[in-house]
């Protein structure tokens, strides 16, 4: 098969993004186009971006209405960083008779000199550069007289009739082509919901509603004091982390209508292993160390079928079955507000949001 690429940090991702890979499938007939979040972005602090795990779910919500649109998340299994040619090597690994054309933006292009192995990339894809029109010389001259002096060059008029099938080389090509310019950027959208502008039109509706479920860009994430998480905020973070690492049963308990004197929440799930509840345990750790958020303590590791990590204002228990069922939390603290997730969302319509 053709197969595009179109990688980024997808945070969020956007119209922008949707109509440039629809521009190019549409124009060179791929078979599909793949979208790749980085995962572990080279060029960005992985503290200032959003999880993995909610920037997957955003590409698998906006390309859900094509079928030659797939989303893959080669990068979350790759070293860190996500270097592109890292990716697209694997990409050959595992489905060598597919074709690759990687798309990269004109400003980003002139950058591939900085890039890791940027040079390299060409041996295995192809390269589409998107731009506004065919007027940037720098870029011209980017293409055919440093890096890639010795690859073909093909501008692609969207007016006129194209086939790659007329450019067939025993080589990789280098494509040059306009797509329409959409000003909308993932920055420009994370500053509007901060002054709560209506995000009509930037994105897909169904992103539009996800980031507003999850509350993934609310100026109120973070509090002022000590740049420490609103213990719901951490609440939704811990259990899309546990929904990721395959975490059965999950479960949070409110507690702060004066439920409790010693915490807000308890985030609740089931592992069928003691390798996994301490899998489990290690990447909620992992994660929130990022934001330099660490538990007061971990209990549990020796014995292997339940581990407790106190974050203060919430608790992380993290059960084998029997054990859960010898504690049974919930009927314990059956006062609280109870909310039960399944794999991907909530199995309630209420949110955990102060009353």
């Amino acid at each position: 098969m053709n197969i595009a690429i179109l990688g980024g940090t997808f945070d969020p991702p956007h119209n922008g993004h949707l109509r440039t890979a629809l521009e190019i499938k549409e124009i060179f007939d791929f078979d599909e186009v793949w979208f790749i979040p980085s995962a572990y972005p080279p060029h960005k602090d992985s503290k200032q971006i959003t999880s993995f795990f909610y920037r997957k779910k955003m590409i698998d919500l906006a390309v859900n209405d094509f079928d030659f649109f797939k989303v893959k998340d080669i990068e979350a299994s790759l070293p860190k960083p996500s270097y592109s040619i890292n990716t697209i090597k694997e990409l050959k690994r595992l489905y060598p008779d597919n074709t690759y054309y990687l798309i990269i933006g004109s400003d980003a292009f002139k950058e591939i000199d900085k890039w890791k192995s940027g040079n390299e990339i060409i041996n295995f894809s192809n390269i589409i550069i998107v731009v506004r029109d065919f007027s940037d010389e720098e870029l011209v001259v980017k293409i055919q007289e440093t890096l890639f002096h010795d690859i073909p060059f093909i501008k692609v008029d969207p007016d006129e009739t194209f086939s790659i099938n007329d450019h067939i080389s025993e080589q990789n090509i280098i494509y040059y082509m306009p797509v329409t310019h959409l000003a909308i950027s993932s920055e420009k959208i994370r500053k509007s919901i901060s002054k709560n502008h209506n995000l009509k039109y930037l994105a897909p509706d169904n992103v539009i509603e996800y980031m507003k479920k999850f509350r993934l860009y609310d100026p109120l994430r973070l509090i002022k004091h000590g740049n420490k998480p609103d213990s719901s905020f951490l609440a939704n973070d811990i259990v899309q982390i546990m929904i990721e690492n395959k975490g059965k049963n999950i479960t949070l308990i409110d507690l702060r209508k004066n439920y409790s004197d010693f915490t807000d929440f308890f985030v609740i799930c089931e592992a069928n292993s003691v390798r996994q509840i301490n899998g489990i345990c290690d990447k909620i750790d992992e994660e929130l160390s990022k934001n330099n958020i660490y538990p007061r303590g971990i209990e549990g590791k020796e014995e292997g079928n339940w581990m407790l990590m106190d974050y203060g204002d919430l608790i992380v228990h993290i059960f084998n079955k029997d054990t859960r069922l010898t504690f049974d939390l919930e009927g314990l603290w059956n006062k609280g507000k109870i909310t039960v997730f399944n794999d991907e969302q909530y199995n309630t319509e209420e949110d955990f949001d102060e009353d």
